[in-house]
């Protein structure tokens, strides 16, 4: 979500963190599901006013 927050796509955050594309969709999905967010940016700022991320 920190990268998500840096406006990266599922691609580039896994060129970066060497996970597979899928993972990161995946994952991205799971926190957008748990945060009620539509979008993943959405789910970044939601994160980010819950103190999950900085």
């Amino acid at each position: 979500m920190s990268l998500a927050k840096e406006g990266l796509d599922a691609k580039e955050i896994s060129t970066l963190t060497g996970y597979k594309v899928s993972t990161v969709q995946s994952n991205l999905k799971n926190v957008r599901g748990k945060l009620g967010a539509r979008k993943t940016i959405d789910a970044a700022i939601k994160a980010i006013n819950l103190g999950w991320i900085s």
